[in-house]
């Protein structure tokens, strides 16, 4: 799976097949509480070893608590859905 730049901005596929771009609030999947922020889209193994990521094609969220986490953009969905 690639991310796209259809509209000019990075964007992945969350969970239900929505885009997922930079600036979007989104949820992990089965958790409505835990909203943040996607601060950047990984697409590169360098990028992904930059942010402790084993595998590319991974978002980085930043949580309301101001926590960052590196998560798998298949775990999580926008949080306006």
């Amino acid at each position: 799976m690639q991310a796209s730049h259809e509209y000019g901005h990075k964007a992945i596929p969350d969970k239900k097949g929505e885009p997922i771009r930079i600036d979007d609030t989104v949820k992990t999947a089965n958790e409505d509480s835990l909203k943040g922020t996607v601060k950047d889209i990984v697409e590169t193994k360098e990028e992904a070893q930059r942010y402790g990521a084993r595998h590319p094609q991974v978002i980085i969220q930043e949580e309301q608590s101001g926590e960052t986490f590196v998560k798998n953009p298949r775990e999580v969905r926008s949080a306006e859905q």
